[in-house]
């Protein structure tokens, strides 16, 4: 019994002791993290603008892949939307809020009783490449152990499914063709004539 007692007092404590910490901790949680793919910014735009195109990398549609989707608004772009349920990821939705061509898209995710959070890809020239980085912020508001939680392991558990989304991003980019080059009219010979004889 005495054992019994003393385990109790110590999870008591550590219970205590993170609340304590977690009320001076930032309630600002963001973390980033990139990959250098080899192919066309185009490319890469179209796999994190098209939200259907999410299904072949989602690392969380692969952790439960009975995740039910139901989609919303246009299928890319500003707008589109997703909902998901999942009895491991718990219920959400994702909505693009701001998409600009082939250098970034941002969305806004709603977790229900787990908060909100804000989330997106930037697209930047690299090398012979192209650096793709996913980023991810949440407001914690007031809850310590939210804080708490978040500031001792939150990179070291999302790190983990962002790198393989990522990596299944750059796998299934660096498989397709490159994007047709856009076609610029050639301007006509009697429009750049001397017109001032």
């Amino acid at each position: 019994m005495r054992i019994v007692k003393i385990i109790l007092l110590v999870i008591v404590a550590l219970i205590v002791l993170s609340a304590v910490a977690g009320l001076f901790m930032s309630s600002k949680f963001s973390m980033e993290r990139s990959t250098l793919i080899n192919a066309d910014q185009k490319v890469i735009f179209d796999q994190i603008n098209n939200l259907k195109n999410w299904e072949q990398w989602s690392p969380w549609q692969k952790m439960d892949p009975e995740t039910k989707i139901t989609y919303d608004g246009p299928e890319a772009g500003v707008g589109a939307s997703y909902s998901w349920t999942s009895s491991k990821n718990g219920d959400g939705t994702l909505t693009i809020s701001e998409s600009i061509p082939y250098e970034s898209v941002t969305t806004d995710m709603d977790f229900k009783e787990n908060g909100k959070g804000v989330a997106g890809f930037k697209i930047a020239k690299e090398g012979n490449g192209n650096k793709l980085i996913w980023w991810f912020e949440t407001d914690l508001e007031s809850n310590p152990f939210k804080k708490f939680f978040f500031g001792m392991m939150g990179e070291s558990i999302m790190s983990k499914p962002f790198d393989q989304g990522l990596s299944d991003i750059k796998k299934i980019a660096e498989s397709m063709p490159s994007a047709a080059p856009e076609i610029i009219p050639a301007v006509p010979d009697t429009l750049s004539a001397d017109t001032t004889k």
